[in-house]
C-alpha cells in the first residue's frame, strides 16, 4: 500500500485538468501548515514560499512541521502544483493562543488550511479547553479568517485541518455566512476532535453542509474520536498501530491514489470513546475546568 508521498511522487508530473483536484490534494494542504514562519498577508507562487518558510525550518516545532517540509520539498518542482498560490499566511502564538492558518489558490479552487497542535505547552492547552469551552480563542480566530481570506471571486473553496485544524474546519462550517453555502465543496477534518457541546448538531448550517463534511480517522483513532461530533466518519487504515496513528502520513492509498478505508474502527478506538465520553458527563463544567487548569 501506498501513503500521501507516494501519490505526490507518482502524480508530481500530472496537471489538475487529468487528475482533479481530490482529498489527497486536501490532505497535503492540511500538512503543509505545520511549516512555520512569520506571518504574511501577500500572494506568493509555491516555489517561493518554499523559500521563505525554508528559512525557519530549523526552528519549526512539532512532530508534523518536518513532514510538511519533506511534503513541500516534493511538490517545489512539480508539474501538478507550479500554479499552486499562497497567501494570508497567518501564524499567532503567544501565553493563550496557538493558531495558524493558510489559503491556497489554484485554478479555479481555493483552499484554506487550518494548523492543527504544533506540540507546544499552550498547544496542548488549547486541546484540552475544547472539553468544556465554545468556542476557544483559535475558533473565534479561525472564523475571523475565513471572513476575511475568502473573496467574492473564489468560487470552489476547500477548508481543510488536520488534529485541531480539523475540528476548526468544521467548526468555521458550522458558522458560515449563507452566501458561501453553494461555494463551499467539501469540509475536511482530518482526525480532528469534536466538540464540547452535545446539541452541535441542532447548529443551523449543519443540515445544509452535512452532506459536505468529510471527517476521516484512522482504525485506532483517539483523538478524532474525541468529545461530540458529526457522524459521519470514515475510517482508514494506517501503516503503524495505537498514538502514531494520528499522523496522516501513515494512512494507506490504494493504486488510484485513494484512501483505503476499513468499515469500522478497532475495539479500543470504541473504547476510548466511550470512556471520555462518561468521564466528562460524570463532571460539570467548573469540575471540568479546574481539572483541565490545574493540571497544566
Amino acid at each position: 500500500m501506498y501513503t500521501i508521498k507516494d501519490y505526490l511522487n507518482y502524480y508530481k508530473d500530472t496537471t489538475i485538468k487529468d487528475v482533479h483536484w481530490n482529498a489527497m490534494d486536501n490532505l497535503l494542504c492540511a500538512i503543509l501548515i505545520y511549516v512555520s514562519a512569520p506571518s504574511f498577508s501577500s500572494k506568493k507562487k509555491i516555489n517561493d514560499f518554499f523559500e521563505y518558510v525554508n528559512n525557519y525550518k530549523e526552528s519549526a516545532p512539532g512532530v508534523m512541521a518536518p513532514i510538511a517540509y519533506e511534503l513541500l520539498d516534493i511538490i517545489n518542482d512539480a508539474k501538478r502544483y507550479q500554479d499552486l498560490s499562497v497567501s494570508d499566511y497567518q501564524n499567532i502564538k503567544n501565553d493563550d493562543t496557538q493558531f495558524a492558518a493558510v489559503t491556497f489558490r489554484i485554478n479555479n479552487n481555493t483552499i484554506v488550511s487550518f494548523k492543527g497542535t504544533d506540540g507546544s505547552l499552550i498547544g496542548w492547552i488549547e486541546n484540552l479547553r475544547l472539553g468544556y469551552q465554545y468556542p476557544t480563542n483559535t475558533q473565534i480566530l479561525a472564523q475571523k479568517y475565513l471572513s476575511t481570506a475568502i473573496s467574492p471571486s473564489d468560487e470552489n473553496i476547500y477548508i481543510t485541518g488536520h488534529s485541531k485544524g480539523g475540528n476548526l474546519s468544521f467548526y468555521v462550517g458550522l458558522h458560515i455566512e449563507k452566501h458561501m453555502f453553494k461555494r463551499i465543496k467539501k469540509l475536511y477534518s482530518f482526525d480532528g476532535p469534536g466538540f464540547y457541546r452535545e446539541d452541535i448538531l441542532n447548529n443551523k448550517n449543519y443540515d445544509l453542509l452535512k452532506d459536505k463534511m468529510v471527517k476521516i480517522v484512522p482504525q485506532e483513532s483517539i483523538v478524532g474520536m474525541l468529545l461530540y461530533d458529526t457522524p459521519q466518519i470514515k475510517i482508514v487504515d494506517s501503516k503503524y498501530s495505537g498514538v502514531i496513528q494520528h499522523n496522516p502520513y501513515l494512512w494507506k492509498i490504494n493504486d488510484k491514489g485513494e484512501f483505503l478505508f476499513l468499515e469500522k474502527r478497532n475495539k479500543s478506538s470504541y473504547i476510548n470513546q466511550m470512556a471520555m465520553s462518561l468521564w466528562l458527563k460524570s463532571m460539570n463544567k467548573e469540575e471540568t475546568i479546574l481539572m483541565v487548569e490545574a493540571l497544566f
